[in-house]
């Protein structure tokens, strides 16, 4: 949110932030925009520079309204410009948040081409530090094929942040480490992490998107109470300025939270959002899911086998199913997937499978719902064949 807040200052509009959502502001950029047009017949370069900056100023602000077609014509118009007349910088800038754009429309392929593309011309003509923002967009995206390639990108952008003295920088850092924590089961430590950086971010919209995300991981496991606070206040924050993506992310999660994880039911609460697959995704699964109690693959997106990382979360899904609506407890996973592990450290084991299992589901990950002891999984709109009960599954697994 700093370079927008940046922006502002260089057209003359630094006043409003604070001031107007962020729908105001674009209708004031788009004002300038036409007022600029209409009045400059015979283009000069200062007209053209400040054409630039508005153009600038409100695709950024596009990005964060949640208007993703838009954004990503303004991106793309930066791109075309920037690459035209060699200016390096707004390219990979540009390149890095259309990544992250498509990160949330599923298009991983698309993303990651962004991503490549940025990294080459920040190692090329960039500066380490914008190395490590685009390091840090990628893991802020999920963009990392594993959690060696994780650790990995993280080690770098701490030993470039504890040579630099940017605090910006350092906490972004933070913040990264804590979504790495998250993605790698490890939820405790996550929430530890982000909440120790998140009062110092200066912008209200950052915030109430760390805030969010953290109510996610403790919702997943299985903290509810706390989940609803944090995305509550979260909206509260969203509604106000007009950011309409994650304002929806926080609507779908408090829905889930109450019991309300219908398609339909989620689905009417976007009924008023831009028509974009990042909204789609965040309610309806992409392709048709079916589970096999008793395949040779516990799950299938569109006839293709689901991947899970481990047998354990393929076993816990199908154990998770077979319970029906009432669900199985914590304690009940625990002694099937682990019997005579040490008490202590069967909490860890849970929280990491769940994440397991959620990652392998990708969008169907709102099925499954941890709340305190018991997991259950919502099997509306897929497919449930096999007929085998617990202890099939249970002789399945020990094979």
């Amino acid at each position: 949110m700093w370079a927008i807040r940046q922006q502002l200052e260089v057209v003359g509009l630094g006043h409003f932030w604070g001031e107007v959502d962020l729908d105001g502001i674009a209708s004031e950029i788009e004002r300038l925009r036409c007022g600029l047009s209409s009045a400059e017949s015979q283009p000069d370069p200062d007209s053209e520079c400040r054409a630039w900056d508005l153009l600038v100023a409100a695709t950024l602000v596009d990005n964060w309204r949640g208007e993703f077609d838009r954004a990503l014509r303004g991106f793309d118009r930066i791109i075309e410009r920037a690459t035209e007349r060699g200016d390096h910088q707004p390219v990979l800038q540009a390149l890095g948040v259309s990544g992250m754009i498509w990160r949330l429309r599923g298009d991983d392929d698309r993303a990651l081409a962004d991503f490549d593309r940025a990294m080459a011309l920040a190692e090329a003509h960039g500066s380490v530090a914008d190395e490590v923002y685009l390091r840090l967009m990628r893991i802020a995206g999920g963009d990392f094929p594993d959690g060696v390639t994780l650790e990995a990108d993280l080690e770098r952008c701490r030993r470039v942040a504890a040579e630099s003295d940017d605090d910006r920088l350092r906490a972004h850092v933070d913040l990264a480490e804590g979504w790495g924590l998250a993605a790698t089961g490890r939820s405790e430590e996550a929430v530890a992490r982000i909440d120790s950086v998140v009062p110092v971010l200066d912008s209200p919209i950052e915030r109430a998107m760390n805030e969010l995300r953290v109510a996610e991981i403790v919702a997943a496991d299985g903290r509810v109470d706390e989940a609803r606070a944090r995305a509550g206040a979260a909206l509260e924050t969203f509604a106000k300025w007009r950011a309409r993506y994650w304002s929806a992310r926080a609507m779908v999660l408090l829905a889930g939270l109450d019991g309300d994880n219908s398609t339909r039911q989620v689905r009417g609460l976007l009924a008023e959002l831009p028509a974009d697959i990042a909204y789609v995704r965040l309610v309806d699964p992409t392709g048709s899911l079916s589970i096999e109690l008793d395949g040779p693959c516990a799950a299938r997106r569109d006839g293709q086998p689901i991947l899970f990382l481990t047998r354990h979360a393929e076993a816990a899904l199908r154990l998770v199913i077979d319970a029906g609506a009432d669900g199985i407890t914590v304690d009940e996973l625990a002694a099937i997937l682990w019997p005579g592990a040490d008490p202590a450290r069967i909490g860890q084991r849970v929280r990491t499978m769940l994440w397991q299992v959620r990652s392998a589901l990708g969008t169907d990950a709102w099925r499954l719902a941890r709340r305190r002891s018991t997991v259950t999984f919502n099997t509306v709109g897929c497919e449930v064949v096999g007929t085998v009960d617990r202890s099939s599954i249970v002789a399945m697994f020990s094979r």
